[in-house]
């Protein structure tokens, strides 16, 4: 077996480093309907793309009112030490005030609840790109915003509270007792405004100062930018005990990207579900349980393009593997990218499987040929990480505490899916203008990619594509993913296929009569066990991810608060993007815009049939 692949170890991390100067910021703004032009492209939201046609479209600004600021100052082994609140009406006042607190050697943090809303709304990507400063570091994507520039030697980095927080300052507010004000903003009187401004700017103040705490508190490092980060940073500080290779090659990351999937996200069922009594279940933190009890890889060994089942079979005893099978199934067990859709089908087709994938099909006898594979040593890396944060998350729930249960939560979640994190490609360059805010898309029709030249803080780059991280092992994390998938497939086989009505990653829909069959598997505390999450007399299902129950309704793509206005039509206030405002060039107030969106019933994961029972596709 080859055993020299150049790999590099992965390193520990030493450092238990803290930023000193932190800023909590909110702002009010006033509204301004208006028409605006999209740069030349033309926004389709139900698809979060863009076309590449000039468009209009009406929306409103929202202009800088007022907003608060509370300045702190982090001393280790103390804490927080100070708040010093200021009110602000004018825009540049605010930021020849925050620009004079961040000092040489020590980087000022700002953070504010989806700051992109406070940043673009109180001109500072005006003033600051005006005053010379220039770009370090920009990331927004998802619920994690980072931002990093710097003007000499001193520096500035704007975060949001969604980077270790991923939901809404109400829900932050109630989880640390302070709930968030109730406002009419039609009705609501200046000092109202004030007040309800400053409560947010608290809530927040308040919430990193746990989130420190918890590290300080537990060992855990020094301070990253983001949840994921810090999870990650956190493994490699205190509890990385086993050795991890990172390699580099090219055929072997192609194979491994082959075989990295999600969540199966499935409806069994389209329509109205007939019955009265539905149970809607949850497997507790499934993607840490298979982190605890399973091993994944830890250093490539091989890498080959065919061989024998029973070598295969012998193998799988000591190593991890991935490897491209040729599988003849009656079973819908094995994930499969189809027509671009991750499908779960019947009968004969190639896909690539992980470890728990290739024990599966040897044990039902589905694989008939083996294509390219790798082979790596193998080991249980995550079992301290896991049950170390697991008991904290329990006792945190058993005291009430649920701000450091969330944050207990959020280390659990958002540790494996670093080893799958890609860069973007980028090439950077300085343009001191003291100008400039946009982003321009090129399509090639030829390489079917799309180059994007942004400019901002006196730089301008090019982003051409994806490559791997620094940190890129993505084996590892589509092992979990596979690992994960199994255990809610043999939870599926356990109660019937045909009793499933809907299933999505950790979770599963199914009526009251066949809970009693799960039984066993009940156990609303213990890590991989199923909770009952909810019941409800309705169950209506409209596709993947879009169902309606008596309690709620759920659409991937439209707000929770949007306001229904007809059969599947939906009215709602979009919030755009940074790139939205840099495609139109937009510096001094942020855009929303009204949204009507249509969402038919519609499934093309399986096979819809007459009566609305889904079954998977044959191929």
């Amino acid at each position: 077996m080859i055993t020299d692949f150049p790999c590099k170890k992965l390193s520990r991390l030493s450092g238990t480093g803290r930023p000193v100067r932190w800023l909590f910021l909110d702002t009010e703004t006033k509204q301004q309907r208006c028409s605006l032009t999209e740069g030349g492209k033309l926004f389709t939201p139900w698809c979060d793309e863009y076309l590449f046609e000039a468009g209009q479209f009406t929306g409103i600004k929202h202009r800088f009112k007022l907003g608060w600021t509370c300045f702190s100052r982090y001393e280790k082994s103390i804490g927080f030490v100070s708040a010093v609140w200021q009110f602000h009406t004018d825009t540049e006042k605010l930021w020849n005030y925050v620009t004079s607190l961040a000092v040489p050697g020590s980087p000022l943090h700002i953070i504010g609840h989806n700051i992109f809303f406070d940043l673009q709304c109180s001109d500072f990507f005006y003033y600051l790109t005006l005053w010379g400063w220039c770009l370090d570091f920009y990331y927004d994507k998802g619920l994690t915003y980072i931002l990093v520039i710097h003007r000499g030697n001193r520096r500035i980095k704007c975060l949001s509270s969604t980077n270790f927080f991923p939901f809404s300052l109400e829900k932050l507010g109630d989880m640390l007792k302070m709930p968030k004000g109730k406002i009419d903003f039609d009705k609501a009187s200046r000092a109202d405004l004030i007040t309800y401004c400053r409560q947010d700017v608290l809530i927040l103040q308040q919430a990193m100062k746990y989130y420190i705490t918890f590290l300080d508190d537990n060992n855990l490092g020094r301070f990253f930018m983001s949840r994921a980060g810090q999870a990650f940073g956190a493994y490699r500080y205190r509890f990385m005990d086993k050795k991890i290779y990172l390699h580099k090659d090219v055929d072997v990351t192609a194979l491994e990207e082959s075989g990295y999937f999600g969540g199966r996200v499935e409806a069994r069922f389209l329509g109205i579900v007939p019955g009265k009594s539905f149970v809607h279940l949850d497997i507790n933190s499934l993607y840490p349980f298979v982190m605890k009890t399973n091993r994944v890889p830890v250093k490539l060994i091989d890498h080959g393009w065919s061989m024998r089942v029973d070598k295969l079979s012998e193998l799988l005893r000591k190593y991890c593997l991935m490897a491209k099978v040729d599988l003849v199934t009656d079973q819908p067990a094995y994930a499969k990218r189809y027509k671009g859709k991750l499908v779960f089908p019947t009968g004969k087709f190639l896909t690539t499987l992980c470890s728990e994938g290739l024990q599966f099909a040897i044990d039902n006898d589905h694989i008939k040929y083996i294509g390219e594979y790798s082979v790596y040593k193998a080991d249980r890396i995550f079992t301290d990480y896991v049950a170390q944060f697991y008991k904290m998350r329990g006792q945190f729930k058993n005291t009430d505490n649920l701000i450091m249960s969330e944050i207990s939560k959020n280390f659990l979640n958002f540790l494996y899916g670093k080893f799958a994190q890609k860069a973007d490609c980028v090439e950077m360059a300085d343009d001191i203008t003291c100008d400039g805010y946009y982003r321009e898309e090129v399509y090639d029709l030829v390489t079917g990619k799309t180059e994007i030249t942004t400019k901002m803080f006196n730089r301008i780059w090019r982003t051409f594509g994806k490559e791997p991280s620094k940190i890129y092992f993505v084996a590892i994390a589509a092992h979990i993913t596979e690992y994960a998938r199994f255990v809610l497939y043999r939870l599926m086989q356990k109660v019937g296929l045909e009793n499933v009505l809907y299933c999505d990653t950790d979770s599963l829909k199914i009526k009251q009569k066949y809970v009693s069959v799960l039984a066993e598997d009940l156990d609303e505390n213990r890590i991989g066990s199923l909770k009952i999450e909810g019941r409800t007399k309705h169950l209506s299902i409209f596709g993947a991810k879009h169902y309606t129950t008596e309690k709620a309704t759920k659409i991937k793509g439209v707000p929770s608060k949007a306001k229904q206005i007809g059969d599947h039509k939906y009215k709602y206030l979009e919030f755009q993007r940074q790139r939205q405002h840099l495609r139109q060039q937009v510096t001094r107030f942020f855009v929303t815009r009204e949204v009507t969106k249509t969402v038919k019933p519609y499934y093309d994961k399986g096979e819809v049939l007459s009566d609305g029972r889904i079954i998977p596709f044959r191929l």
